[in-house]
């Protein structure tokens, strides 16, 4: 994660820069594009879990996706 835009989704997750996403309803990100396209095509507003790597631990949030202003 570069960076997190105050109020939306990721930040009321919890999620910070320098965090590495994992997984996305339960699939592997793969890559940056890729996690994009998931995260774009996903239902706004509903709830997804999301795990991530923070200082060398897994840690796992729900994120809802907003759509974009």
């Amino acid at each position: 994660v570069q960076t997190v835009e105050p109020g939306q989704g990721a930040d009321k997750a919890g999620i910070k820069p320098g965090d590495v996403i994992l997984k996305f309803d339960g699939e592997p990100t793969g890559s940056v594009a890729g996690f994009r396209n998931t995260v774009s095509v996903s239902d706004i507003g509903k709830s997804y879990e999301v795990v991530y790597l923070r200082d060398g631990r897994e840690r796992t949030t729900r994120v809802a996706p907003a759509p974009l202003e």
